[in-house]
């Protein structure tokens, strides 16, 4: 009869362990990618590509709430009533964020690109690997930061009664959202 194959327990768990791998860095790079995609939000065009990929549904910033640019940013802007004065400071502080958060945009894309053409060899180098995870996430905590500085930067032109507008708004969409999305999965049931 023919040979039997004889498999170890690394054969069989090593392959599913780097497509997990494979996934975790993905998510990771491309979270980066369109985070930063939608903090560089100039134009309507940028702001269709964004908001299709973006993790944030509709344009919504990460860390602190606030949209980085756009007609999201013109909208919150309008729904706390802000004063000319306000919107001006408002949009100088997200257009220096956006300066700031380009070339870490561009970090994350280098760095989602080497980590697919890793798994895309024959042989993939874990430590390889493990550099490139460890390189998105750096890219990442920069990025969250400079996010949450412009949210911060941006509330002290805020006065309180904004901010606390702004806070029961986004509450009231979250609240929309997750029912929406409760009643979505009862449908899926």
């Amino acid at each position: 009869m023919g040979k039997i194959a004889k498999f170890t327990h690394a054969d069989t768990w090593r392959p599913l362990v780097m497509a997990s791998a494979l996934l975790v860095m993905s998510a990771v790079s491309v979270f980066s990618m369109s985070s930063l995609a939608q903090a560089q939000e100039p134009s309507a065009a940028a702001s269709a590509s964004a908001s299709a990929a973006h993790p944030h549904p509709h344009g919504h910033g990460g860390p602190g709430m606030l949209p980085m640019g756009g007609r999201h940013l013109d909208r919150m802007l309008d729904q706390v009533k802000a004063t000319d004065a306000q919107r001006t400071q408002i949009k100088a502080l997200a257009q220096s964020a956006q300066a700031d958060l380009k070339p870490l945009h561009e970090a994350g894309r280098k760095v989602h690109e080497q980590t697919l053409a890793l798994f895309a060899q024959p042989q993939v180098d874990s430590a390889a690997a493990e550099k490139l995870r460890q390189q998105g996430l750096v890219s990442h905590d920069a990025l969250s930061k400079r996010m949450l500085q412009f949210a911060l930067d941006a509330s002290q032109v805020l006065t309180p009664a904004q901010r606390a507008d702004l806070v029961a708004k986004v509450q009231k969409r979250h609240d929309r959202m997750k029912s929406r999305g409760q009643a979505h999965a009862q449908l899926e049931h």
